[in-house]
């Protein structure tokens, strides 16, 4: 009999043991911030007006892809810029070969194939970033008749599409 009470002893002691060691919880309280700031980008394929003859006598178009992406939310507005513009959006065509004596050949940029939207140094195509790539056509236009006086020869013009927004 005397091996009972020494279980029993040991089987009290051992259970206020366990319920003393529980874990105590310490919280805090965490601010998180994030800034989303307007952002857009934009690239754009050449646009090749082909090959004419001189004696066409029809307006001449081409089209080209124009991809924006900006922040959802954030509106803005395509414009076009050449060293060259005239104040009413005309670009030029300059012949490659200058020694040629060749003169340059009038164009204009559009952003609607209706020729609605001109796109100038200060006006142009307007829309709204919706957070995801927007692909926009964009259209070149000879007007009629305009090669009647051209030389024969290749013909260039660079342009700066500026995204404002």
């Amino acid at each position: 009999m005397k091996l009972v009470p020494a279980l029993f002893c040991c089987t009290t002691l051992l259970l206020p043991a366990t319920v003393m060691s529980a874990d105590t919880t310490a919280t805090a309280t965490m601010h998180v911030t994030l800034e989303v700031v307007k952002s857009c980008t934009i690239n754009a394929n050449d646009l090749n007006f082909s090959r004419h003859r001189s004696d066409e006598t029809a307006e001449i178009q081409a089209s080209t892809q124009l991809n924006v992406t900006c922040t959802n939310g954030t509106p803005f507005t395509l414009s076009a810029l050449s060293r060259d513009t005239s104040e009413n959006g005309t670009f030029w065509l300059k012949p490659d070969d200058s020694g040629s004596g060749a003169q340059s050949i009038a164009w204009k940029l559009y952003a609607d194939e209706n020729k609605q939207t001109q796109i100038t140094g200060s006006e142009g195509l307007t829309g709204t970033g919706n957070g995801q790539e927007q692909s926009e056509t964009l259209y070149g236009v000879i007007e009629a008749g305009a090669l009647a006086t051209a030389q024969a020869g290749s013909y260039s013009d660079d342009i700066t599409l500026n995204l404002v927004y």
